[in-house]
């Protein structure tokens, strides 16, 4: 599952999707999976919002009306590989995240510096 991944793992997924050209579904998990990592630094989060605009820039080329799905793929995989390349100090890193059910199993999302969950949707454990 992405969202285990180590800052290491996440930046070799990211260099690999370049053998599965136009691969929009690994694109998604690795954006959803990087997003709480932009939370590190501000390159950090400018690198993971590029790398989000990339691969929704090459989403909407795919669509009928698209445009070059080609150039937008480069795009995409130049975002990639350069999030690849500033989450790889972070080695073992890994963002902590809520284990408490939810309505689609385990919450997932990113745990607050004070290990809390904010979901706004809510925990099935909750009153």
């Amino acid at each position: 599952m992405t969202l285990s991944m180590t800052a290491a793992q996440l930046a070799d997924a990211l260099e690999r999707t370049g053998h599965a050209p136009h691969n929009t579904g690994a694109l998604s998990m690795l954006d959803e999976a990087t997003i709480a990592f932009g939370a590190k630094s501000a390159e950090l989060g400018e690198a993971q919002r590029r790398f989000a605009d990339a691969r929704i820039a090459h989403l909407h080329a795919l669509a009928p009306s698209g445009g070059d799905t080609d150039d937008a793929w480069r795009q995409a995989m130049q975002a990639a590989r350069r999030l690849a390349a500033l989450l790889r100090p972070l080695g073992d890193a890994r963002i902590a995240r809520c284990t408490r059910p939810a309505g689609w199993g385990p919450c997932g999302l990113p745990l607050d510096e004070d290990g809390e969950c904010r979901s706004a949707i809510g925990h099935l454990d909750t009153p």
